[in-house]
């Protein structure tokens, strides 16, 4: 779990950002110091999608606001006071502005890209292609158990498949980012 902090400048609260993301779905922010009336606004992001939970002190909270905007608290705030998020991480695809048919995957705000390390190594010049349509290959990523955000793309021109992991963890491999979609007639 890393940590951060923040503090206002009276210097009278400050609060403490607790939170293995984007590993692990779950924020805590923990606030310390003295009482304060202050309005705090969390980040939404538009690839959440519906179903972010907001909890303050282990109560759910209601909010109004979408995916792309801000929730705004505007309370008093004391120390001890915990807010706790969750932040869903959908897995999507993004299309090039130029092809739609040239995909990349997400998971939430991560990029995934495909290991071609060890997927390759008897064809190095081959590039795996997707074989589906863009429906299909949107809920095509399976994941592996045990390993957060690491999946399984299957419909690919790989025999078995395709190993998915976060960009970030991708070193000294050769990997895929972008993955052009043929049709099964065009396969």
């Amino acid at each position: 779990v890393s940590q951060s902090r923040y503090g206002w400048r009276n210097g009278r609260m400050k609060i403490r950002f607790e939170t293995s993301y984007p590993e692990n779905v779950k924020v805590r922010l923990v606030f310390s110091g003295k009482k304060m009336r202050k309005p705090l606004m969390i980040r939404y992001p538009s690839w959440a999608g519906k179903g972010l939970v907001l909890k303050i002190n282990g109560e759910e909270v209601a909010y109004n606001a979408q995916p792309g905007s801000y929730i705004t608290i505007d309370r008093t705030w004391k120390g001890g006071t915990v807010v706790d998020l969750e932040i869903p991480m959908p897995v999507y695809t993004e299309s090039m502005p130029d092809n739609p048919y040239r995909l990349a995957f997400f998971c939430g705000p991560v990029v995934l890209c495909g290991d071609l390390g060890s997927a390759l190594r008897e064809q190095p010049d081959e590039i795996p292609l997707l074989v589906g349509s863009l429906s299909s290959v949107k809920g095509a990523l399976e994941p592996v158990s045990g390993t957060p955000l690491t999946f399984w793309l299957p419909s690919v021109t790989t025999p078995g498949g395709l190993l998915m992991l976060p960009f970030y963890r991708m070193h000294d491999g050769r990997y895929l980012v972008y993955f052009d979609l043929i049709s099964p007639r065009e396969f």
